[in-house]
């Protein structure tokens, strides 16, 4: 089922529709037009995209947010980050390879990356997702925007998980995606056009799908994972069975989320990629509630009950469900099968990539995945 409308965002938030995919961020390491320090490895190279590690970390948690509220007179830590000095209460933690680094629970950090990145910014614009592996953990991005100091380029992060998470120095967090500002650098490009866009996710999408405008409308598909409470450090480099962490809902009567929760939600439509075919689900959506028209001034805008999804990228060669980690800040939603939780924007590329996912160089762990957090 195909439904196109014209929302008043055709797309949003975007500096440059011009895309890199792993040939032309080869390329451009090689003619040194994006300079990285040390020099990554071939599996930090997706096929979209690069991997970076984490550097040093400076960590915000319960204990610095009663020394912040002492001094500011305040009792919003979160209000205060936009404020000097936050810096001088940071718990510092030194750049120092496989060094363990504990998230506490709504800690929020800022992970500087282990590389450092220069390019000219007149020729690129730079974002960040997280590693679908650290999204599924309820780690969630503050922006996608990447930030810089004198200590070089860092994003801010969130952990909505009940419980620490253990992160290792130098390992990887997260995935750079460059975009440049001419065309003529570009191996691709972000589809804006609505009949295009549909006609691409006629081949994408298996089964039945929405569009709205140049979007994929995903929704809520047949489960909803919650992590358990009180189970001790989940450290990211050791497994625990899936039944030790979480409890799976069904979504045929609805499934409460309150604020902040970190769940991991399975979408529909499932998808399969061709290596010409990128997927960025949108963290955030330009609308507040749930239902198509009758609202505000555009009849036909869409508004979604979720101000957040933190969900990420699906590589070109993906095939399988994928999944959302919804959040919500101050009132709780009820998620149920079909509604509409998030948007997904098409990235076609004039060729494949290089390495699709899937590939034995990357170690992709999720092909074929049924849309919660085990790897196949």
């Amino acid at each position: 089922m195909i439904s196109i409308v014209s929302p008043n965002h055709p797309v949003y938030g975007f500096e440059s529709y011009n895309l890199l995919s792993d040939r032309g961020l080869q390329k451009a390491i090689a003619s040194g037009e994006i300079r990285i320090t040390p020099a990554p490895t071939r599996n930090q190279i997706q096929p979209a995209s690069l991997d970076v590690r984490i550097g040093q970390v400076k960590l915000y948690d319960d204990e610095v947010r009663v020394r912040v509220a002492e001094k500011m007179n305040s009792l919003s830590f979160f209000e205060l980050l936009d404020y000097e000095p936050t810096d001088e209460f940071a718990k510092v933690i030194s750049n120092q390879k496989d060094a363990p680094i504990v998230i506490p629970p709504k800690a929020y950090a800022e992970i500087y990356f282990n590389e450092q990145i220069n390019f000219d910014p007149k020729d690129y614009s730079v974002r960040l997702d997280l590693r679908s592996s650290r999204g599924r953990l309820g780690l969630s991005l503050d922006s996608m925007l990447v930030k810089e100091s004198e200590e070089g380029k860092y994003v801010s992060l969130i952990n909505n998980n009940p419980n620490p998470i253990v992160l290792y120095g130098q390992s990887k967090f997260g995935q750079l995606f460059f975009y440049p500002y001419d065309i003529e650098k570009s191996d691709g490009y972000i589809v804006t056009d609505p009949e295009e866009a549909a006609l691409i996710a006629s081949n994408i999408c298996v089964g039945d799908f929405e569009m709205y405008g140049p979007y994929v409308l995903l929704t809520v598909g047949d489960k909803v994972m919650k992590f358990k409470k009180n189970i001790g450090p989940i450290d990211t480099v050791k497994k625990r069975a899936k039944e030790e962490m979480y409890d799976t809902y069904g979504t045929l009567d609805g499934v409460i989320l309150s604020p902040r929760e970190s769940v991991i939600c399975q979408l529909y439509p499932q998808l399969k990629l061709p290596s010409e075919i990128g997927l960025q689900i949108l963290h955030y959506v330009p609308a507040v509630h749930s239902g198509f028209g009758g609202v505000g001034p555009d009849p036909n805008m869409l508004l979604i009950d979720n101000h957040s999804v933190n969900a990420g990228w699906v590589d070109p060669g993906y095939e399988g469900f994928v999944t959302a980690h919804p959040i919500r800040r101050k009132f709780r939603d009820r998620l149920y099968k079909g509604k509409p939780i998030a948007l997904g924007l098409i990235y076609k590329y004039d060729q494949g990539v290089e390495v699709p996912y899937g590939s034995e160089v990357l170690g992709s762990h999720y092909q074929g995945s049924k849309g919660s957090v085990s790897r196949s």
